[in-house]
């Protein structure tokens, strides 16, 4: 049985890894890349015309119709994200913080004796 010492001890160390996450330097370099990201109008104009263009060809799909046209345009746009620095920095700062996360839970998983994210997960849902 669980005493309140032992849910205080538990909720004290949950506090501390929670801060010692944040604190690290994937996180740092991922809010700040972030940021740059939210900040950068050219980047966000890039990335509503491709959510535009993705639309557009998933209504088409749907109709069982094709645009060559608005197929080069998505491919157009599609290698200009990928190419695009800012972009480019978060999807590396996003893949090294979620690392250092998915490297803590291997931690808490070892030391717990079962998958601490996969209990933290809501229920129901499909991921």
């Amino acid at each position: 049985m669980i005493t309140l010492e032992d849910k205080t001890t538990l909720l004290k160390a949950a506090k501390e890894l929670g801060e010692a996450l944040k604190a690290s330097p994937e996180y740092e370099q991922f809010r700040e890349a972030q940021k740059v990201f939210d900040a950068d109008a050219d980047v966000q104009q890039l990335v509503h015309q491709y959510n535009e263009v993705v639309q557009q060809l998933q209504r088409l799909q749907q109709m069982q119709q094709k645009d060559e046209a608005l197929m080069t345009r998505y491919r157009d746009l599609n290698h200009l994200i990928e190419t695009h620095p800012v972009i480019h920095a978060l999807m590396n700062a996003q893949k090294a913080w979620k690392n250092t996360a998915a490297a803590a839970n291997a931690a808490l998983t070892e030391k717990l004796g079962y998958d601490f994210a996969d209990m933290a997960k809501a229920e129901g849902g499909c991921c």
